[in-house]
């Protein structure tokens, strides 16, 4: 994820969000972990999305998955 996080300059909040939602965990879920309103979890999302180029959560755990076979 360190990586990723680089090449795309996500925060650490955003470097976590992505993590837990690359799991396949639920807003809901996310925000439980990170102690957070659901509503800043969808907001992490989208910048997430903007700044990876993506538009969905499979693409979000594809770019992941390909991350971690680098390594």
């Amino acid at each position: 994820m360190d990586m990723l996080a680089e090449r795309y300059d996500l925060t650490e909040r955003e470097q976590e969000t992505a993590s837990l939602m690359a799991r396949g965990y639920t807003v809901k879920r996310v925000a439980e972990e990170l102690v957070v309103a659901e509503s800043t979890v969808k907001g992490y999302g989208k910048s997430i999305y903007r700044k990876m180029g993506i538009h969905r959560k499979d693409e979000l755990i594809a770019m992941v998955n390909e991350a971690k076979k680098l390594i």
